[in-house]
């Protein structure tokens, strides 16, 4: 039984080592990397910039967050601490747009 346990576990980790050696053997053809470089979201400007306007954002928030002494990460909790309820729509979901 221990003989068998052992013979399976070799034929998994000698499945897995080939299949690794060979992802990194066969690398993909000079064309489809210019493919994939193309289409990555970092080559489309607008995307980049974007990207680059989201990570200034953050930044922004994640300094005022140090800056101050209330804990940010909690958020707005209706309804704790006397907060107003948010306003809702007919049917009794959030306005559109939100």
């Amino acid at each position: 039984m221990a003989q068998r346990t052992v013979l399976y576990s070799a034929g998994c980790v000698v499945t897995l080592l080939s299949g690794y050696v060979l992802w990194k053997v066969v690398p993909p053809g000079e064309q489809r990397t210019q493919q994939i470089i193309q289409n990555l979201p970092e080559a489309n400007p607008l995307r980049r910039e974007e990207s680059r306007q989201r990570s200034i954002l953050m930044l922004q928030v994640l300094k005022e967050a140090a800056e101050t002494d209330t804990n940010v990460a909690r958020g707005f909790t209706p309804g704790k601490r006397g907060d107003p309820e948010p306003p809702r729509a007919p049917g009794g979901g959030f306005p559109p747009g939100k």
